[in-house]
């Protein structure tokens, strides 16, 4: 990540303008413990350049998570959420600011939701820690252990089940004289 920030730095020397690469050097600043006030100033000058694209509004929500700026965390990644319900990487991204913010059950509902929406390995991953985190979060304060992140299994109705497999006993018995 540090030579990509040095390139995007390079980059944004030669055209300044570019939202892609303020973009992604906000990221990337954010992600390599660089100054999240800059980062915040190149993401929301992206922002102004294209508004209705939503990794730029990721961008922001993360870095106002990396501040500590929680509320405004959870306000960015929820109007994401609303935006492209079908992103795993932004239902993520609103659970670790609504665990955050304390509100684990919703936290872990976004957690569901992002598992639903076929995230990448490493995303898959990274959700079930924070799940895990969660967990171990809410037994160590005696709260309630947020729902399951899959629904129970529910007996089959017996209209829709297999009919029973009989075995016969092996070896089998001598014939009768």
């Amino acid at each position: 990540l540090l030579q990509a920030r040095r390139n995007y730095e390079r980059a944004i020397a030669i055209d300044p303008n570019n939202a892609l690469v303020l973009n992604n050097l906000a990221y990337v600043l954010t992600e390599t413990g660089g100054d999240l006030d800059l980062a915040l100033t190149y993401a929301r000058t992206a922002q102004q350049k294209l508004p209705h694209f939503n990794e730029v509004n990721d961008t922001i929500g993360w870095i106002y998570l990396k501040k500590g700026l929680i509320s405004d965390a959870v306000g960015a990644f929820k109007i994401l959420t609303d935006a492209q319900p079908e992103v795993a990487e932004f239902h993520y991204h609103y659970a670790l600011a609504l665990f955050q913010q304390g509100n684990t059950q919703d936290a872990f509902d976004e957690c569901r939701l992002a598992l639903e929406h076929h995230p990448t390995t490493d995303l898959d991953a990274k959700i079930l820690d924070l799940t895990e985190r969660m967990v171990r979060a809410s037994t160590d304060t005696n709260k309630a252990p947020p729902k399951p992140l899959y629904p129970p299994l529910q007996k089959m109705p017996r209209d829709l089940a297999p009919p029973p497999i009989h075995f016969d006993p092996w070896p089998p018995a001598p014939p009768a004289k």
